[in-house]
């Protein structure tokens, strides 16, 4: 999904002129702590104007060679609420975002 930002900006972030203000490993966590953790960061990051965040899910390949719940949940989790509202884009591989990898372009915090 990037339709919340312009063409130019989209470029610079496929080829990684816009470095990461965060990042979240999700390695390790089972999917109730990871959604949890992406929603928090997510929150955090808004109101911190953070605005690029790289998420790293691994590359999500299971015993079995089916691809990883986190590797699918993610995508998902970034476009329902709450976190539609704090995401304009995601790109799931780009200069930053290589396999394994989400790069999220958050909202800008609203003003109080």
């Amino acid at each position: 999904m990037a339709s919340g930002i312009d063409k130019r900006t989209l470029g610079r972030l496929r080829r990684g002129l816009i470095a990461p203000e965060a990042c979240l490993d999700l390695h390790n966590l089972r999917q109730e702590e990871a959604h949890r953790a992406l929603t928090g960061l997510l929150a955090t990051s808004q109101a911190a104007g953070r605005r690029c965040i790289l998420v790293i899910t691994g590359k999500g390949y299971g015993a079995d060679g089916a691809i990883g719940v986190l590797k699918t949940m993610v995508p998902r989790w970034l476009v329902e609420p709450p976190n539609r509202g704090r995401v304009l884009a995601f790109l799931p591989r780009g200069a930053w975002s290589r396999r394994g990898r989400s790069f999220v372009r958050a909202a800008p915090s609203l003003p109080r």
